[in-house]
């Protein structure tokens, strides 16, 4: 799955032995329920993931993402599923336009 949206806010800085990496994510228009979408190392211009951000919510407060750890020291992606804050239930299959600001550390 795509990520139409990369705009990485601040460059891979040294923190230890990674780089810390903050980026604006925006799902794909074919978001599904219950999967959620795949989100690259790239995005956050790293080549492999240890850490991502748990969870943020939109700028509205309207909805809320819940990311999933890498899958070990290495991972190339993660997932991230997108929830409505009124109710806690994750939001159908279809586009998502909002955007969500993320922090990742990593290689």
């Amino acid at each position: 799955m795509a990520v139409p949206l990369q705009q990485m806010i601040m460059q891979p800085t040294p923190l230890g032995e990674g780089f810390l990496a903050c980026a604006d994510v925006q799902l794909s228009s074919n978001y599904v329920n219950g999967t959620g979408n795949v989100i690259s190392a790239n995005v956050f211009g790293l080549q492999s993931l240890r850490w991502v951000q748990d969870s943020m919510i939109t700028s509205d407060g309207v909805n809320y993402a819940v990311a999933t750890s890498p899958a070990g020291v290495g991972a190339k992606s993660f997932v991230i599923r997108i929830f409505t804050a009124a109710n806690g239930a994750e939001i159908g299959s279809g586009a998502m336009t909002k955007k969500f600001r993320m922090l990742a550390w990593g290689n």
